[in-house]
């Protein structure tokens, strides 16, 4: 029978193409595998985890959290401080739709880390939750890089400095068809998150 090969974990490399493709490529080996009955389906709820991963161009499989309605995983754990509710964080991010991959804003773009009070809304629902954690998500760590999908609805709702992106989002929304008449987005928002290391008080 026809075998699947599989690259060693400590040397598996991604190629040139971007995840989502290779995840995509190694999907349909899996199903030529699983014709030839050399290879087992994954599992309903296997599938739709990958699903959402490639949709998203996610680097880490992505998970449900119930207590948020916010898709998440960890690419890097980090070990550092925990953060602290309304104190001053200092964090690296970048911000696109997760429908197309257009990247609306990004910090490292801008070459300026972003220093916020997590917690008090100043940007976006799903950013504070995603550093500070929920009942099924644990808080990021500094020195950890966050992955996080938001759906349409309360996880985007815009804070009081969310105008560091709103010219880049609603000019991706519109260009993608996505734009909502109300102004607000109808594509799900990913934003991948580095928690950095906390703000040296002057």
């Amino acid at each position: 029978k026809q075998q699947l090969q599989r690259p060693e974990p400590h040397t598996q490399q991604y190629p040139a193409c971007s995840r989502r493709q290779w995840l995509q490529a190694q999907a349909a080996a899996a199903l030529a595998a699983a014709a030839a009955g050399s290879f087992a389906l994954p599992s309903p709820s296997q599938a739709a985890a990958a699903a959402a991963t490639a949709a998203a161009g996610a680097s880490c499989e992505l998970q449900a959290s119930s207590a948020t309605g916010l898709k998440w995983c960890d690419v890097v754990v980090g070990e550092g401080a925990l953060p602290i509710k309304s104190a001053f964080t200092k964090a690296n991010y970048t911000a696109k739709l997760a429908s197309t991959g257009t990247v609306f804003d990004s910090t490292y773009q801008r070459k300026t880390p972003l220093i916020f009070k997590v917690g008090e809304h100043e940007l976006i629902e799903a950013l504070d939750v995603a550093v500070l954690g929920a009942e099924d998500m644990p808080p990021m760590r500094e020195g950890g890089r966050r992955c996080v999908v938001a759906s349409p609805g309360p996880m985007q709702r815009q804070g009081t400095k969310s105008l560091l992106w709103v010219v880049g989002l609603s000019q991706a929304l519109e260009e993608a068809g996505e734009l909502a008449a109300d102004g607000s987005s109808k594509s799900d928002l990913m934003f991948e998150i580095e928690l950095l290391a906390k703000r040296q008080r002057g």
